[in-house]
């Protein structure tokens, strides 16, 4: 009797966690989204909220997709349910539990919109490795790829989305869903490609502010500059027209005060 209840127990246990893992794997692909646009928020400047767009882009794409493919005549199981019992236009329900958060209602028979965002991402990423960091590895963004699909396969197995039911395969094996992972990878490039393309718009559209701080300070043997680039910084610049920079302002002049063998030293240092 001891061994039932133990084994209740840790099934029940299995169950929640696995629970847990599919709603926070649900979340990850909107979280995906806000992060590079949240991260140029904090830091001002314009830099990877290409990729939120590029994501969004390729969702209406496969939005658009799924449209002609139902104005063609296609349909899934679910769909065709839903189109018995009256409730065809309301995806968000066809899709309930399948669908990323956020985005209910704006899902596809062609691909899952999880799936999308993941690709149309790290395509855009992809290019701007290649072409503004060339030297940089592109394995580690690979390796996170591959990990964030198979999370999202989970998510779809775990609410029994990846079938036929919900995914036009035309695979006569429901065991084969290869042609959603063929769509999802054709919207989310051409979403990339796209989002690539307005995003490096933006950036050349967008007024220079030049540095957002430059510090000025002065060694016993020199000079020493340093300063930060980007665009849109709220900072002003330290060290400018205003003198603040020059070195002849006593404003920005404070006296050190030190004693060297018996002797007072004095050295000033200038910001």
């Amino acid at each position: 009797m001891a061994d039932k209840a133990e084994s209740v127990t840790s099934t029940l246990m299995k169950s929640t966690l696995v629970q847990y893992f599919g709603i926070f794997g649900l979340y990850l692909p909107v979280t995906y989204i806000l992060a590079g646009a949240l991260a140029d928020i904090v830091s001002q400047q314009w830099r990877v909220s290409g990729a939120s767009l590029s994501a969004l882009i390729a969702v209406v794409l496969n939005v658009i997709g799924h449209s002609i493919a139902d104005y063609m005549g296609s349909t899934t199981s679910k769909m065709q349910s839903g189109i018995l019992s009256g409730n065809a236009g309301n995806l968000s329900g066809i899709y309930s539990g399948c669908t990323v958060p956020g985005f209910e209602g704006y899902e596809s028979m062609l691909a899952p919109q999880s799936l999308v965002i993941i690709f149309a991402m790290t395509t855009f990423f992809f290019i701007d490795i290649r072409t503004n960091y060339s030297g940089q590895s592109i394995s580690g963004l690979i390796g996170l790829t591959v990990v964030a699909t198979l999370v999202q396969i989970f998510v779809l197995m775990n609410n029994a989305c990846w079938t036929p039911d919900f995914y036009a395969s035309w695979i006569p094996t429901k065991t084969l869903m290869l042609i959603p992972i063929l769509f999802a990878g054709v919207f989310g490039v051409a979403g990339a490609g796209l989002g690539y393309w307005i995003n490096d718009a933006i950036k050349k559209a967008l007024p220079t502010a030049g540095p957002p701080a430059t510090v000025k300070t002065t060694q016993a043997d020199g000079p020493v500059a340093t300063s930060g680039g980007g665009f849109g910084s709220a900072l002003p610049p330290v060290g400018g027209s205003d003198g603040g920079g020059s070195g002849s302002s006593s404003d920005d002049q404070f006296v050190c005060e030190a004693y060297k063998n018996g002797e007072l030293v004095t050295s000033t240092i200038t910001e």
